[in-house]
């Protein structure tokens, strides 16, 4: 079974992106700017930091809860 994340898309709230939290990529930064760029709730973004916990990307884990627990990054991201 999958585990999915869907974000409602910040312009048109009918539609929104999928993150399979059981193939995220590499690359954070896609996810964290997707995140950032829906303003994607709190619950979203520890969601996807538990997907790279349990995939053993602890260089990912780490980057996106300093994210979550900057005041400043994720003000910007509401």
């Amino acid at each position: 079974m999958t585990r999915e994340l869907a974000v409602r898309l910040l312009n048109d709230p009918d539609e929104c992106v999928v993150i399979d939290l059981d193939a995220l990529p590499e690359q954070y930064e896609h996810v964290s700017g997707a995140l950032q760029a829906e303003l994607a709730p709190l619950s979203a973004w520890v969601e996807v930091c538990e997907g790279y916990s349990r995939k053993g990307d602890w260089r990912a884990f780490e980057a996106l809860m300093d994210m979550v627990c900057d005041q400043g990054t994720y003000a910007r991201a509401r």
